[in-house]
């Protein structure tokens, strides 16, 4: 996580893949793992509702499907295309090594039918997927108790996690619950 910002309404966090490329993401107030879209590389895309990556609860096996338009700015003025959707599975358990250290992650796997038709400019950020296919290959691990350790879009870029420990606020909001862990029981 490189920071926070907005997007449509939303206070998010902000990832960093590794071509430079920014995703955000949130929980849900019933931890559930959100993505709100991505910004560089040419392009971007913002989505509302936000899209349930991982689920709080979700076992290999399980499967799960999600709607949302995409948007072109991340304020949600400017929609693009038609509504773009996600089918999800969770893979299974596996142990993956990343900067921050060795993890037992959820494998999650999303096949993402984007509608934007040909001819628009959201088209030229997705010529990694081949042209005019609408089709995004997407990966998560998350690790139980730390969230996010590794993402990946294949063809595109990945992200992971370099460092973790004391939870650390990086949006005002959740100053209280990081102030809850260090107050005394008196």
């Amino acid at each position: 996580v490189v920071g926070s910002t907005t997007i449509i309404g939303r206070d998010v966090l902000v990832t960093l893949w590794s071509d430079g490329v920014e995703a955000y993401y949130s929980l849900s107030t019933e931890d559930d793992l959100l993505f709100h879209g991505v910004s560089g590389g040419g392009g971007a895309f913002y989505l509302d509702p936000p899209v349930v990556v991982v689920p709080a609860n979700a076992t290999p096996g399980d499967t799960w499907s999600s709607s949302s338009q995409s948007y072109c700015d991340p304020e949600g003025l400017v929609p693009f295309g038609t509504v773009t959707t996600y089918s999800f599975a969770a893979l299974a358990e596996e142990t993956v090594s990343v900067p921050a250290g060795t993890f037992t992650a959820l494998k999650v796997t999303d096949v993402a039918y984007l509608g934007c038709p040909l001819g628009t400019s959201a088209e030229s950020w997705w010529s990694v997927m081949g042209p005019g296919t609408g089709i995004l290959d997407i990966f998560a691990w998350r690790a139980e108790g730390i969230g996010l350790v590794k993402s990946e879009v294949l063809g595109h870029g990945h992200a992971e996690l370099t460092a973790w420990g004391e939870p650390t606020a990086v949006a005002p909001q959740e100053w209280g619950r990081v102030k809850a862990l260090y107050r005394s029981p008196n």
